[in-house]
């Protein structure tokens, strides 16, 4: 009989620290849009330093964690480039205006590193999610990106995936976020040409040719397989500076 029970006790243990470690590999996750002030910021800060609207934007933000928390998620996806800007502070690109209202207005802090700060008190992963190509209707006001890099006009904008010059750039812009700050993922959404014409070349777009086509794809396969340059270089940047990141 006390070998049954011992036998049984084995079972009962075996089986709770399976079900512990599969809760601890779950990922349970959440968006938080920061385009158009989806999800946040509700409060804009008018002027740089205006210590009350900070304020406030910080509680909104603090709010949105601890119900993540509340709801016993472990990790959230904070939008912090939606159309060639940035909800941190970027030697590439300009601030977003949906932290005050102005594209290129600094807020006074620094929001990523606020949310990366405050998340990890309360045991929750702070992913960047990053919008690649999406430009829009803004002008970008940022030296280092050309018009012959755009694709579309007005709110459909984007950057050409086939361009070796914006691929860089899109790099350069996301490894300065992996470097610099203590993310725990990067997480792409809108990674894609945007409302391309099967089969032709859109105006302002990069041509095939026999040394960026090597494999002679057609132009469907070709464009996709520009965006997996640029995925394959994130993950590679990823591996080179912080391997531990997730990526997707």
């Amino acid at each position: 009989m006390k070998k049954i029970l011992l036998i049984l006790l084995c079972i009962l243990s075996c089986a709770l620290c399976i079900n512990i470690n599969a809760q601890e590999k779950e990922f349970r996750a959440s968006w938080v849009a920061t385009v158009w002030n989806i999800d946040w910021p509700t409060t804009k800060i008018e002027s740089t330093g205006n210590a009350t609207q900070m304020a406030a934007q910080k509680a909104e933000l603090i709010t949105i964690i601890e119900r993540a928390k509340q709801g016993n998620l472990n990790a959230l996806m904070l939008q912090v480039r939606s159309h060639g800007d940035a909800l941190y502070e970027s030697s590439y690109e300009p601030w977003m205006s949906s932290l005050t209202g102005s594209r290129g207005t600094d807020p006074g802090y620094d929001p990523l590193a606020f949310a990366i700060e405050e998340a990890h008190k309360r045991g929750i992963e702070l992913h960047a999610w990053i919008n690649p190509y999406r430009i829009g209707e803004y002008s970008l006001n940022a030296p280092q990106v050309k018009d012959s890099w755009r694709i579309g006009t007005g709110s459909s904008a984007f950057l050409d995936p086939g361009n070796p010059d914006v691929r860089k750039y899109t790099l350069d812009v996301i490894t300065e976020i992996i470097t610099k700050y203590d993310i725990d993922g990067i997480i792409f959404d809108d990674y894609f040409y945007k409302s391309m014409p099967d089969n032709a070349y859109a105006a302002n777009e990069t041509k095939q040719t026999a040394e960026n086509n090597p494999y002679d794809l057609d132009i469907n396969d070709w464009r996709r397989e520009n965006v997996n340059i640029l995925v394959k270089s994130v993950l590679d940047s990823v591996k080179a500076h912080k391997p531990y990141l997730r990526f997707g």
